[in-house]
C-alpha cells in the first residue's frame, strides 16, 4: 500500500516538515509499544523525546502525538490494573513521557535562543502558519472541515475514497480492540496493540485538513494502512455463516484500494510519456532539476 499510494507518481513530492513529523510520530509509536511490553521506564522518556522531535517538525503533529501517547498509556492502564492503584502509576508512566518531550523542546529553545533565530522560529512555526490555515481551511467553515476529514469530493472524487474510509477503519478496530480487550484478559496484549495503534493513526487524521490533496493524504494516512490491511484479513476469514457477505465486503476494500493505485500508475506512464520533455529548473534551490511542464508552472508560478 506504501508504494502503490505513493503521491510520486502524480506531483513533485517534496521533503516537506511534514515526512519528518511521520517519521518521528511513528518512532514514538514504537517506543510505547517497547514500553507496554516491557515496562522499561526509558522507552516511555524515549517515546517523549521522539513526539519532541515531531513537535519540532510540524507542531501540531507534536501536539497530537503528545496527545495519543497519553490517550495510549489511560488505555493499557484501565485495560491491565484492574484494582491496582491506577491513578499512580498513569501520572507516573505520563510524566516519564512528559519529561522526555521537554527535554527536546527545552533544549532546542536554548540552541534558538543562543543562534537569535527565536523571533523568526515564531514568525515561520506559529504566525504563518495561522494565517496559512485561516486562508486555506475554509476561512473557519466546519464544512471544508468536514469534507477535508472526509475527503471524497476532492479533485480526484470516489477514485480516491480509500483516504476517506480509513478513519473509519480505525474508529472500528478502536472500539472492537477496547471491547475486546475489556472482556477478555488473556487477549489484552493483542488487543492494547490495536488500540494503541488505532489511537496514533487517528491522530495523524487531522493532517488531511486545511488542503487534503495527494501529499497531504498519504503522509497522514499512512498509519491508517495496517487497518485496511487487517480489515481485509478479517473479512476475508470471517465465519462460515458470514463468510459470503464478508468475502463481498473483502473484495470491495481491494477494489477501493486498486482504483486508487490505478490512477497513480496512470500518472506514473503518463510522467514517464513527458519525460523527453523536462525542462531545467531555474528556480533557486532546485536549480539544475528537471521538472515537467506543469512542475515547472507550480514551482515557479
Amino acid at each position: 500500500m506504501f508504494w502503490v499510494l505513493m503521491p510520486d507518481t502524480m506531483v513533485t513530492f517534496h521533503a516537506w516538515s511534514s515526512i519528518f513529523a511521520l517519521f518521528f510520530s511513528l518512532l514514538a509509536l514504537l517506543f510505547i509499544l517497547k514500553f507496554f511490553d516491557g515496562k522499561r521506564w526509558y522507552f516511555a522518556g524515549a517515546a517523549g523525546v521522539a513526539a519532541g522531535l515531531t513537535f519540532l517538525a510540524r507542531h501540531p503533529v507534536g501536539v497530537v502525538t503528545l496527545l495519543a501517547l497519553l490517550i495510549a498509556l489511560f488505555f493499557e492502564i484501565m485495560l491491565d490494573l484492574p484494582g491496582k492503584p491506577r491513578a499512580r502509576t498513569l501520572i507516573k508512566n505520563c510524566l516519564w513521557v512528559v519529561c522526555g518531550m521537554l527535554v527536546t523542546l527545552v533544549s532546542a529553545g536554548i540552541y534558538l535562543l543562543c543562534t537569535g533565530a527565536w523571533h523568526d522560529f515564531v514568525l515561520q512555526c506559529w504566525k504563518f502558519v495561522l494565517n496559512f490555515v485561516h486562508g486555506r481551511g475554509g476561512r473557519g467553515s466546519w464544512s471544508y472541515f468536514a469534507e477535508s476529514l472526509f475527503p471524497f469530493t476532492t479533485d480526484l472524487g470516489l477514485w480516491d475514497s480509500i483516504f476517506g474510509l480509513l478513519p473509519i477503519a480505525a474508529m472500528a478496530w478502536l472500539f472492537i480492540g477496547v471491547r475486546r480487550a475489556a472482556a477478555d484478559k488473556s487477549v489484552l496484549k493483542e488487543n492494547l496493540m490495536i488500540c494503541t495503534l488505532s489511537i496514533f493513526a487517528l491522530g495523524a487524521w487531522h493532517q488531511y485538513y486545511p488542503v487534503p490533496c495527494v501529499r497531504h493524504l498519504f503522509w497522514a494516512g499512512v498509519p491508517f494502512f495496517g487497518f485496511w490491511v487487517l480489515s481485509f484479513q478479517k473479512l476475508w476469514f470471517a465465519k462460515e455463516c458470514y463468510r459470503a457477505v464478508c468475502r463481498m465486503a473483502a473484495l470491495l476494500l481491494v477494489i477501493v484500494f486498486l482504483a486508487a493505485g490505478f490512477i497513480r500508475i496512470n500518472a506514473a506512464v503518463n510522467r514517464l510519456i513527458e519525460s523527453p520533455r523536462r525542462a531545467v529548473a531555474a528556480v533557486p534551490g532546485i536549480r539544475g532539476m528537471k521538472l515537467t511542464t506543469a512542475e515547472n508552472r507550480m514551482i515557479s508560478g
